[in-house]
């Protein structure tokens, strides 16, 4: 079936890398305040099974997709804008997400608050996606936001904390909707609105001014480590790779635990030659996520290009295990005599 969801704006930060990492993930709610939006296509996909679950913290969510669990941390996402339904809505364009155990499934499940077409919150509020004809409608509180044209929605789950309620879109895949936007987007602090206006600007182009707020944000505040990501960014889109080490550098020294900052640089040591950092820069991609498949497939891919079959069979094999749909491949080339 064909999708009802049209891309409105493409980044042009989202074409200096081919791979949807190139993007530095942020909060769903910063996302949600930046894109002013309150829907999003969270995942795009039409073989979604069964309903979507949440963690007990609701920071994440996890889908049966085509057959296998994986979970999507609702602190990782980027969003693009894009119009469904004639509602501009936000549609996640990072494929960051991690395999489920069966432990967190149940987990996951024990705590998500799940109805076919209908939920209800603590405080008696309502959730429903009510059948009309060949439409689904949205209703909250009695209030109908929206109908479909033929889109069937379906498999209501509220986050634990009641601020997200995530249903399938049979065309498009999992959407989640924030139920609290305005009194959420109200704690953000002054330097992640600053932050996200600045990805706004360069995202249209203004990078001079985009960088004049990273910089004030780099200045005023010691902590946070994004505006350094983004400078270092824009140091690759200019092709100035050197210059891009040296910023995520110091976003590393002020978080050590951004596993996607080792991932970039670990990109930028391979393009450079530099072999032995790229490895360790993805090793410890790795260590950080360990059931993520990416950092497998890509560290398989760089022992292949220095004639290292013997690693490069081993960790196809990893990024298998965590359900890579290309691995298989290689593995049959590179492991006959492992």
């Amino acid at each position: 079936m064909k999708s009802q969801l049209k891309k409105i704006i493409v980044l042009l930060i989202c074409s200096i890398s081919s791979s949807s990492f190139g993007q530095n993930p942020r909060p769903l709610l910063h996302e949600l305040a930046r894109c002013n939006v309150e829907t999003v296509l969270l995942w795009e996909s039409v073989e979604i099974d069964d309903h979507p679950i949440w963690s007990p913290d609701s920071k994440q969510i996890a889908i049966n997709d085509r057959g296998h669990w994986r979970k999507l941390n609702i602190e990782e996402v980027f969003l693009t804008t894009a119009d469904w339904l004639d509602h501009v809505i936000g549609q996640n364009i990072s494929e960051v997400s991690e395999t489920v155990s069966d432990l967190e499934v149940k987990q996951f499940t024990d705590t998500t608050i799940y109805g076919p077409r209908k939920v209800t919150t603590t405080n008696n509020g309502t959730i429903e996606l009510r059948n009309s004809g060949f439409q689904t409608e949205f209703w909250v509180n009695n209030k109908k936001l929206w109908e479909t044209g033929g889109d069937n929605c379906h498999s209501l789950a509220l986050s634990p904390d009641e601020n997200y309620v995530a249903f399938i879109s049979e065309m498009n895949g999992l959407m989640v909707f924030c139920l609290t936007k305005k009194t959420l987007v109200k704690t953000l602090p002054n330097h992640v609105i600053q932050n996200g206006m600045a990805i706004n600007k360069l995202a249209i182009g203004e990078t001079d001014k985009a960088e004049k707020i990273w910089d004030k944000l780099i200045l005023s505040n010691k902590e946070y480590s994004e505006p350094l990501f983004w400078k270092a960014y824009i140091q690759m889109s200019q092709n100035n790779q050197t210059k891009a080490i040296s910023y995520l550098d110091q976003a590393i020294a002020v978080d050590s635990t951004v596993s996607n900052f080792y991932f970039i640089r670990a990109g930028i040591f391979q393009k450079l030659g530099k072999m032995d950092q790229a490895i360790e820069n993805y090793q410890s991609y790795i260590k950080l996520r360990p059931t993520d498949l990416y950092g497998y497939y890509y560290l398989a891919e760089l022992y292949q290009s220095i004639d290292d079959p013997s690693n490069a069979c081993n960790y196809f094999k990893l990024a298998k295990k965590y359900h890579s749909v290309r691995a298989q491949k290689f593995i049959d080339e590179l492991c006959e005599n492992e």
